[in-house]
């Protein structure tokens, strides 16, 4: 889930684009060790399960050409000046997650993210106040550890892959699942102690 912190410093050198093409060698290398979701993440408290993972080769590729465009984007956008904004792509929803300082800037991240071609979905969860302490960042990163943890173990979910993101405590869960396994996900996720509340996000399939 790559980060994105706005600034004088960070926004003249940006990342340049980076093609679906360009990502395939390093996703093929990443899906033999821990899935190509997770190969590119920058910081922030989210993650997934190493488990199956049932989205397609090229999707998976997308997904991290997606969340490095928008980081670029975020970056070199002046009205989001001082914005802690992170992007996470799965299925081509896009989840936006962090501070930023008025409303004006949460819906012009929004309407940069829905600009992109190939997002299909965008869900805003930025939130309008101060920024998030190092403190409670960390919290974040534990929580999402023990959300990771449960869901491993959870009954139910079959070894299905869910990406968790946590912010101040709010757990996102994001994965291409049954309806009975998302049932699991998020029963799973409302028991781990520092929860504070579970966004599903999760797109359902059938077998």
């Amino acid at each position: 889930m790559p980060s994105v912190r706005t600034s004088p410093e960070t926004r003249p050198g940006g990342l340049a684009p980076v093609p679906g093409a360009a990502l395939l060698p390093l996703c093929l290398t990443a899906l033999l060790l821990q899935g190509c979701a997770g190969a590119l993440v920058a910081g922030g408290a989210a993650g997934a399960t190493a488990a199956s993972e049932r989205r397609t080769l090229g999707t998976l590729v997308e997904d991290q050409a997606i969340e490095l465009r928008l980081m670029r984007a975020l970056a070199r956008e002046p009205e989001l000046e001082g914005a802690r904004i992170a992007v996470t792509s799965l299925n081509r929803l896009v989840l936006l997650t962090g501070q930023v300082a008025t409303a004006s800037q949460r819906q012009r991240a929004e309407a940069l993210a829905a600009a992109d071609p190939e997002v299909h979905r965008v869900h805003n969860a930025l939130e309008v106040g101060p920024r998030a302490s190092l403190g409670e960042i960390s919290r974040d990163s534990l929580l999402t550890a023990r959300v990771k943890t449960a869901l491993l173990g959870a009954r139910g979910l079959g070894g299905v892959r869910v990406k968790v993101v946590t912010e101040r405590g709010v757990v996102h869960l994001l994965g291409v699942v049954t309806p009975e396994e998302a049932e699991a996900a998020v029963a799973t996720a409302r028991q781990v102690e520092g929860v504070r509340k579970v966004v599903d996000l999760m797109e359902r399939r059938t077998r």
